[in-house]
Parts: structure tokens; sequence; C-alpha cells
């Protein structure tokens, strides 16, 4: 089953959650960092094209709920703006 809203895409059946940023709202950096931190728990490949950078994110634990990886990697990625910004 995919279920799919505008900037997260689950897909149940392959486990996998795709996820797409706009690079006028998101940096680059921290979408970049962020991928590399969460290699520990998932497989990781990053594309970027036209302004957008899309991340497929898939566990490599049946613990982690497929249904919110998407979500919570889209806020490890706004915690990783925030912080960024709090050092200038």
């Amino acid at each position: 089953m995919v279920k799919e809203g505008k900037k997260v895409r689950i897909d149940e059946k392959k486990n996998r959650v795709t996820v797409t940023f706009d690079t006028r709202f998101y940096e680059p950096e921290s979408i970049r960092l962020s991928v590399n931190d969460f290699r520990d728990c998932c497989s990781a490949k990053l594309k970027s094209e036209d302004g957008k950078i899309t991340v497929v994110l898939s566990p490599k634990s049946k613990e982690i709920d497929i249904n919110t990886l998407g979500y919570e990697f889209y806020n490890y990625v706004l915690g990783r703006m925030r912080s960024s910004e709090s050092r200038f």
C-alpha cells in the first residue's frame, strides 16, 4: 500500500519512505547532514534536481515505524536548520 502526502510518500510494500524538500525553504546542507545522521537506522539515497532534494529512507529494523519515519526525518531536518541559525 502506498500512502502519499504532499512531501512524504510511504510505500509499505517496499518498506521505504520518500521525502521531498524544496531547496527554497530547506537548507541542502541540513538535509545532507540529517541523511548522514539517519544512516545508523536507515539506508538512505539522496537525489537533487530542479530545486528539490528527494530522500528515500528504508529502515534497517522492523521496529522503526514506516508510517512516521518520513515525518520524523522532516522534524530532524528542521531541528538542524534551527540549531544552525542559533550559531549566528
